[in-house]
């Protein structure tokens, strides 16, 4: 078995938007949720069949 080593040159400054893109996924993913489950409900209380009649049938 080999084991392999990787070697990062002390001198390579990572910078903070590539070390973040975990908090930028969540952020985007929960408001692509939140605009999805509003869309949804939205289509859904706004059919026809979903609106209170008055009159029984």
């Amino acid at each position: 078995m080999v084991a392999l080593t990787v070697r990062t040159d002390p001198r390579v400054e990572v910078h903070l938007s590539y070390r973040s893109n975990w908090l930028r996924a969540a952020v985007l993913g929960a408001n692509d949720g939140i605009l999805s489950v509003s869309c949804l409900v939205l289509g859904v209380t706004g059919t026809p069949e979903a609106q209170v009649r008055d009159d029984p049938r």
